[in-house]
């Protein structure tokens, strides 16, 4: 099947008639039958009924019809695309990452990669909190956000892939009496106060380390809450509060924190996810999606 025959297939679906199509586009009406003929003959099926007020799509010509335009518009979105970038014209690519993720060796490699090999791409690469995620990537501020399973949860209008898996941990500052312990559990944190980045911030994440005190320790978290997680990292360096987070972020450097596996079931396996808005036609962004998928770290 050619272009050609894709487009006059679906001239015949909006006009339901044969010759209609045909005149519209310029061809005799029996050269459109037999294109559509020869669609039929190649995908082995039905697709109209012709009658005499016109033609009529079967189930299979239904199906095909969607289906059609959906590849069309990425076919007209492809080739506009590659004129623009022939034309010079500079495409640029927005991506945000949650504050503290420590996947710094995978986005060197990335700018190199776009760098070297599509120097027509211009990165955007920013840090904000869940919340300012979130709202980037549903008011297409960013083209894919990478951040916590959990900051995504309950938003149909996001493509996600899981990236890396994560394991919880405790952020202990040096001073406090929990740094003495040798491993802690969820049962001991029943007195102790949690600084998280706020229910506005991150609400999955409250709630879900809520469910898990509650079933692994029989009881209901104490919350200090503040604005992002910059603000929440910044209790735990200063030596006031304890907080937990996952192994693939990074707070501080030197002997100031100590970080304590918790327990996980096998059951309860959380990722770090690369969420796109869906339908979003950035030709770069399928680029940046099989290079980062190619380039998960090892643990």
């Amino acid at each position: 099947m050619t272009i050609t025959q894709l487009e006059y297939y679906l001239e015949v679906v909006k006009c339901r008639s044969i010759t209609e199509a045909a005149n519209r586009v310029y061809i005799t009406q029996p050269s459109m039958g037999r294109q559509i003929t020869a669609i039929e003959n190649e995908l082995g099926v039905k697709l109209l009924e012709r009658t005499n007020q016109g033609v009529e799509l079967t189930p299979a010509g239904e199906v095909f019809y969607c289906e059609l335009c959906r590849i069309m518009k990425e076919y007209k979105n492809a080739v506009e695309n590659t004129q623009n970038t022939y034309n010079g014209q500079v495409t640029k690519l927005s991506i945000g990452l949650l504050e503290y993720l420590a996947i710094d060796d995978v986005i060197s490699q990335l700018i190199q990669f776009f760098e070297n090999k599509y120097p027509d791409i211009k990165l955007d690469i920013f840090t904000r909190s869940f919340g300012g995620l979130l709202d980037a990537v549903l008011e297409q501020d960013a083209d894919a956000v990478v951040s916590f399973d959990f900051n995504f949860l309950n938003q149909p209008r996001l493509d996600l892939r899981n990236f890396l898996e994560i394991k919880p941990y405790l952020a202990v500052p040096s001073g406090h009496f929990l740094a003495k312990q040798k491993s802690i559990a969820y049962k001991d944190l029943e007195d102790v106060t949690i600084v998280l980045s706020g229910s506005d911030d991150c609400p999955y994440g409250v709630d879900l380390i809520t469910r898990i005190c509650q079933k692994e320790g029989g009881f209901t978290p104490t919350f200090h809450f503040t604005d992002s997680m910059k603000d929440a990292m910044l209790w735990v360096r200063t030596g006031n509060e304890c907080s937990i987070i996952v192994d693939r972020i990074e707070i501080t450097d030197g002997n100031l924190i100590k970080k304590f596996p918790l327990p996980q079931k096998s059951n309860d396996q959380h990722y770090i996810q690369i969420a796109t808005k869906k339908g979003n036609k950035n030709s770069a962004l399928k680029l940046f999606m099989d290079f980062m998928m190619k380039h998960i770290p090892e643990r």
